[in-house]
């Protein structure tokens, strides 16, 4: 995988677990963040692979 750097601090980041909220439910996913600013970012393949099914399967449940 391409390593992932911060536009802001010009550092490369690190791959870490977050804590991530959907409708007040905690879940973790894997993340790039930069050890100097703390900022996050989620890859497209997470975001399709994990985060929406999960979304549409906390929805279904409360429907």
């Amino acid at each position: 995988m391409a390593e992932w750097h911060c536009h802001k601090c010009k550092v490369p980041t690190e791959e870490k677990e977050i804590e991530l909220l959907y409708m007040d439910m905690p879940g973790f996913q894997m993340a790039f963040v930069c050890p100097s600013c703390n900022g996050k970012w989620v890859s497209e393949e997470v975001v399709i692979g994990n985060i929406i099914p999960g979304e549409e399967e906390l929805e279904a449940k409360l429907e």
